[in-house]
């Protein structure tokens, strides 16, 4: 399994997720140029903090798909987590998405974004399951398709809530936008187990109903 493919799956995924996080600095003001000494050294100093965060999770990520067994110890599982009876491929994604946050979350990182906004499991899924989605387009059959989680996105919850044609028609509670999910065990992991429900005994797994219920709602806007 090459690794240079995997990087490339994880930066193609890091564009789908990145354009909703909020920046402190935005990318066209980056981009401004300026006769301003300090403001050039600001606006320096900041994308290299978005590189090193970038680059800090890309890693993470990285090491946990090539050591699928690697799992931080100092994770515990919270109990109403493992009552949702989870497969290893779940506690797998729980704890990645875990680290996700705690990196992002931690000191290096506090003046990465606007005040009062947050990374939150919502980027990091979207981050993950591309990231996962990708390899499997790739060739890279690493995963079972049967555990892989269905990346959200509006087009996916959408067609989740729908009851026409190819939706699954599983009632949202209080519906955000999927980068506003920020409750990964009853919101991000239950519409996960409730889309595996509804699809134990159709022809598709739900990674692959997802790949063509996104094409067609993205055909259908």
């Amino acid at each position: 399994m090459s690794d240079t493919i995997i990087n490339a799956a994880i930066s193609k995924a890091y564009l789908d997720m990145c354009q909703t996080i909020q920046f402190r600095l935005g990318t066209s003001y980056l981009e401004q140029k300026s006769n301003d000494q300090t403001i050039n050294e600001t606006k320096k100093s900041f994308k290299k903090l978005k590189e090193d965060f970038k680059g800090d999770i890309e890693n993470l990520i990285l090491k946990y798909i090539t050591q699928y067994n690697y799992c931080n110890s100092e994770i515990s599982y919270p109990s109403e987590f493992l009552n949702l009876n989870p497969t290893d491929f779940d506690k797998w994604h729980f704890a990645l998405t875990h680290e996700m946050l705690k990196i992002a979350e931690s000191e290096k990182y506090k003046d990465l974004l606007k005040r009062g906004k947050h990374f939150t499991c919502g980027h990091a899924q979207k981050w993950i399951n591309m990231t996962l989605k990708y390899m499997r387009i790739m060739g890279i059959d690493k995963f079972d398709d049967t555990d892989l989680h269905v990346p959200l996105d509006d087009y996916i919850l959408a067609a989740i809530s729908r009851v026409d044609g190819i939706g699954l028609g599983i009632d949202i509670d209080k519906p955000v936008n999927w980068s506003g999910i920020t409750d990964y065990i009853n919101y991000y992991q239950n519409y996960q187990l409730r889309i595996r429900e509804k699809l134990k005994d159709a022809a598709d797994t739900p990674i692959a109903w997802e790949s063509k219920t996104w094409q067609a709602e993205n055909a259908s806007r």
